[in-house]
């Protein structure tokens, strides 16, 4: 999981380099953007482990509550791991 982040950082940061140079399509700079909010979703899933008591027992409950609401916690790369469906297009979530 964590390997595949870090290969898709290290992608999305050469997408913005080319974005820079005026060389990345639009659907390079879309690829970073959703590259970019699973650093955000990562980034807020350890301030929430480093902050909240007992977070290992709650957080697959945020998780489930947050899918029921449309709401993505989980990087896409996890979430191709565990199977479950990506950008709720999968039929048990709703559509955003």
């Amino acid at each position: 999981m964590l390997v595949a982040e870090s290969v898709q950082t290290r992608e999305m940061m050469e997408i913005y380099g080319r974005a820079a140079r005026g060389t990345a399509s639009a659907a390079e700079i879309d690829r970073a953007n959703r590259q970019f909010g699973d650093l955000l979703r990562l980034a807020g899933l350890g301030t929430f482990f480093a902050v909240v008591p007992g977070s290992a027992l709650l957080l697959p409950l945020a998780v489930t509550a947050a899918r029921k609401l449309g709401i993505d916690l989980l990087p896409d790369s996890w979430e191709q791991d565990a199977g479950l469906p990506i950008d709720g297009k999968g039929p048990d979530r709703p559509k955003p």
